[in-house]
């Protein structure tokens, strides 16, 4: 091989071997290109995530304000009304937030003269009737739904002595737009209208219409 053949054939491979640092250096390039790009993305991720974990930080916040703040209104509302019935006692009532499982419950607990007990271990005086039905209206009031409520004999437990104060208590949640149908034996409003249903032959009637204050005006005459 002639000195001219080797010369050119050293070029050719100092080419190719050009070439190849060539394209390993793209290549390097590439990779740090890729590097920082993903290194950026994971910047912007961290940056997303703590904005996400503020964000439900504020959301849970907030959530607690909110029912906090709908705890006060409903132990607000109900002891209102407990501190007009039980004159010559304390009767009220606390909401705990507990947690069942992983679930959150809220259990209702009533205090008698110092002395806290669950809702459901309370007895008499239809101190669990009352709780539910103010319940109920503040629910009502909170989510702005229609302010109607059917009463159907769930109030067959209240006292000759508390009746009064609810009577009341029903006629000033009126005051703010409710309406209230009751359907109970022993437990008639003041001032409400009644109608007195009759069966005849399968088929219910009415049989008197009245306003409450006047058959009690009637009756004592």
């Amino acid at each position: 091989m002639s000195l001219t053949q080797q010369l050119q054939k050293r070029a050719v491979g100092l080419r190719h071997t050009l070439q190849e640092q060539e394209f390993r250096t793209k290549q390097a390039e590439r990779l740090r290109e890729l590097v920082q790009s993903a290194e950026n993305a994971a910047t912007e991720l961290e940056k997303e995530q703590v904005l996400v974990e503020k964000a439900q930080r504020l959301i849970v916040e907030a959530g607690d304000t909110v029912a906090e703040d709908s705890y006060r209104f409903v132990t607000r509302s109900v002891n209102s009304l407990l501190e007009k019935m039980f004159t010559d006692c304390e009767r009220k009532v606390r909401l705990t937030q507990k947690m069942v499982g992983k679930n959150p419950s809220l259990a209702v607990e009533v205090v008698a003269d110092g002395v806290a007990r669950d809702l459901s271990e309370s007895s008499g005086h239809g101190i669990a009737q009352i709780v539910s039905l103010v319940c109920v209206i503040c629910l009502i009031v909170m989510n702005g739904s229609r302010r109607l409520v059917i009463l159907d004999e769930v109030l067959s437990g209240i006292s000759e002595q508390n009746k009064q104060a609810l009577s009341e208590a029903l006629w000033a949640f009126t005051d703010i737009g409710f309406q209230f149908v009751v359907c109970e034996h022993n437990f008639v409003p003041a001032g409400a209208k009644v109608y007195n249903f009759v069966n005849v032959d399968g088929v219910s009637a009415i049989d008197a219409e009245y306003t409450q204050d006047d058959a009690l005006y009637k009756a004592e005459s």
